[in-house]
């Protein structure tokens, strides 16, 4: 992303959420994976988006490169977002909280998001989108797999 501008970087819907690696279970042969995404840290009201990449292009700035993006109203202190028959492999997660509606996290006049936001493994650069190396996932071969983000 040299030379790309921060600002243009930054603004798109579902930019990055911060994740720690809870758990999986399941050790039987390749089967399909479920991913639950623990959302914490955002505020009330608003939405909370999670985008699921597989690939690092047109990752975390680009939702239509997700291979899925959820939405849940951003209640209490906790969203769970849960993406089901999954193959097996290498992810990467964006997590968002929309506070006006507009499914964008909105940044200021220099390019920095205005709304809390993280990534898979919780990188997050100063100046730069995270890459999706950074922020990858590997699931189990079949079961579940438990993640916690937290946007900030």
């Amino acid at each position: 992303m040299a030379g790309f501008p921060l600002a243009a970087v930054l603004s798109l819907a579902l930019l990055y959420p911060s994740i720690g690696v809870a758990g999986s279970t399941d050790s039987s042969p390749s089967g399909p994976v479920s991913l639950r995404v623990e959302v914490i840290g955002f505020g009330a009201g608003g939405e909370v988006g999670c985008g699921l990449y597989r690939q690092a292009a047109g990752f975390p700035t680009d939702p239509a490169a997700a291979v899925q993006t959820l939405w849940q109203p951003a209640r209490g202190d906790r969203v769970t977002c849960e993406f089901k028959d999954l193959p097996p492999g290498s992810y990467a997660v964006t997590a968002s909280h929309d506070t006006n509606g507009n499914r964008i996290v909105d940044t200021n006049l220099f390019g920095m998001p205005k709304e809390a936001w993280g990534v898979s493994g919780g990188v997050r650069p100063r100046l730069r989108a995270p890459r999706f190396d950074e922020a990858r996932i590997e699931t189990p071969a079949s079961g579940e797999l438990r993640l916690e983000v937290r946007v900030q």
